[in-house]
């Protein structure tokens, strides 16, 4: 299992949307700010419109992509395509593996709470870490014909994921439970934003070096923004993604457990309430 954050989104300088026109109260900034009711919004184009990030100076990498609200465009009034774009310093160009025509319900990933048969986000995976980018896009266009469409998206993460390099224990298998509503309601511990949750559960890693806690308690918005847990083999959870914020991190020594892979770590994590889009 990976755990993923808006590490580009972070760094970048400016967040973009080229090729149309965005919608006063559905802004850029939506992109990476805000819950899941917060959406992108750009009025009906014929051509291809992005959404990304760019720096004006240095660069970032990046090893996964995850847009948020996705069925919205799958589900667009004509056949929709996307793919991914970035430039490494000669402008962008397609980033290989990343187009997507037509893009459908099956590609949809994430918990299906209305029993539509598909999530409602998408992750995009390319075959190795990207590096040296000084700008990234994710663009929609149409893929064959019909009327011109708006487009819309929720979040859009690039992100460069962390791995503890074990999964968590399934025995016994966490669970997923109710927060009473009167807490639903949270704002995390070094965040500025308050999240409407639903569910919180706790997932526990065992027999981890003090360098591996080290480097995860050092990511960046670690206790204040949302990030994804990504199960792609589903070990835990069939449907591979989900949108969650930390409440709460307990770290402990196990006592017999082999040097140097003997902290266990806690992390009780809130699912972020989401919004139903297109069917």
């Amino acid at each position: 299992m990976k755990l993923l954050w808006n590490t580009v989104g972070a760094v970048a300088t400016t967040n973009t949307v080229t090729g149309g026109t965005v919608i006063s109260s559905h802004n850029a900034e939506y992109l990476f700010y805000g819950d899941r009711s917060k959406v992108t919004r750009t009025d009906s184009q014929a051509g291809d419109v992005s959404f990304g990030y760019e720096v004006s100076s240095g660069s970032f990498s990046w090893d996964h992509m995850v847009v948020t609200n996705a069925d919205r465009t799958a589900n667009n009034k004509t056949t929709s395509a996307i793919k991914v774009e970035q430039d490494v310093g000669a402008g962008y160009v397609t980033v290989s593996g990343s187009t997507v025509a037509p893009f459908q319900n099956s590609d949809l990933v994430g918990i299906d709470l209305w029993g539509i048969g598909h999530g409602q986000d998408y992750v995009f995976t390319p075959a190795s870490e990207q590096t040296g980018v000084e700008g990234v896009r994710f663009v929609t266009y149409k893929n064959s014909g019909g009327d011109d469409m708006a487009r819309e998206v929720g979040k859009v993460f690039f992100c460069d994921s962390f791995d503890f390099g074990t999964e968590p224990l399934i025995d016994p298998e966490p669970e997923w439970e109710d927060i009473p509503e009167s807490d639903k309601i949270f704002k995390p511990r070094q965040g500025y934003v308050s999240y409407p949750t639903t569910k919180r559960t706790t997932l526990t890693w065992k027999h981890l070096s003090s360098a591996t806690v080290t480097s995860f308690l050092a990511i960046d918005n670690l206790l204040a923004w949302p990030l994804f847990l990504y199960d792609s083999s589903q070990y835990l959870f069939q449907h591979k993604l989900e949108h969650v914020i930390i409440e709460r991190i307990s770290e402990k020594c196990e006592p017999n457990a082999i040097a140097n892979q003997n902290i266990e770590l806690e992390i009780t994590f809130r699912r972020l309430k989401h919004y139903r889009g297109a069917a």
